[in-house]
């Protein structure tokens, strides 16, 4: 075992409490169908474990030997590439209700390192445990080629958004996907704490850090959005979506001339 999965092991031993402080129940987890596979509740301590990591802490690294699919249940965690020893690429964040490591299945290594932006509980799915009962396991392998493809929907719907949009719309479009479906659901506007970085979202979303703080003052200026610090207050929402939409005949007006 290496060192590092010797300090998983350990987190992971130290929380044996059930996690009633999780902020998204089982029945809004990506892997619920896979925990049901696998027996619920009643294997819990067999197949899941819970764990959970401090803000800046390292859940697994780049290259490091698969050793489960993690359910975020709390927090915010961050996945990343290092392009070199001085620059990372973010790849993706997740929230609770989000899945991490599943694309560690097919090579039986993670491809990218994967870090918890704040206080953050996990739970470790081991999908491939061998005592896992026979009968299970065509429903668990369906399970997680569902799981699977949900995620690539997301990520393909969310990179061809991207793709069409300029910078303003990238951070709009990015400030509404965090607030969710309740973005709709209050009159008096959304408020955000941001678990990550300024650098860390124009990094993700392609943009430099410049940019970034020059639009977000825009936004404020324009009464759209209210920032200070990490903490974000959506103000109209209908004006950001509409600002948010890509211009849908640009590109078959271009090619018509």
């Amino acid at each position: 075992m290496t060192e590092h999965n010797a300090t998983n092991e350990h987190w992971l031993r130290q929380v044996t409490t059930p996690l009633g402080e999780a902020r998204v129940p089982c029945s809004q987890c990506s892997m619920q169908g896979v925990c049901e596979a696998l027996g619920g509740d009643d294997d819990d301590k067999t197949f899941i474990r819970r764990g959970r990591l401090g803000g800046g802490q390292t859940l697994f690294r780049a290259g490091e030997a698969f050793h489960g699919v993690y359910a975020v249940t709390s927090g915010a965690i961050k996945t990343y590439a290092t392009l070199d020893k001085d620059e990372a690429q973010v790849v993706d964040f997740h929230f609770p209700g989000d899945t991490v490591g599943l694309d560690a299945l097919d090579r039986g290594a993670y491809t990218y390192t994967a870090r918890a932006l704040t206080e953050t509980l996990v739970c470790r799915v081991d999908v491939e445990n061998p005592h896992i009962p026979g009968e299970r396991q065509p429903r668990v392998q369906n399970e997680m080629i569902r799981a699977l493809g949900e995620q690539l929907r997301h990520e393909q719907s969310l990179s061809i958004l991207l793709r069409k949009q300029n910078a303003e719309q990238r951070i709009v479009t990015f400030l509404l996907s965090l607030a969710g479906p309740s973005v709709w659901a209050s009159a008096r506007g959304i408020d955000l704490q941001l678990p990550m970085s300024r650098k860390d979202i124009a990094n993700y979303l392609g943009i430099a850090v410049e940019t970034l703080c020059r639009l977000f003052k825009r936004l404020q200026d324009d009464k759209l959005v209210d920032s200070q610090g990490r903490h974000v207050r959506l103000l109209n929402v209908v004006a950001l979506s509409e600002l948010a939409r890509p211009a849908e005949h640009a590109e078959s007006e271009v090619c018509a001339v």
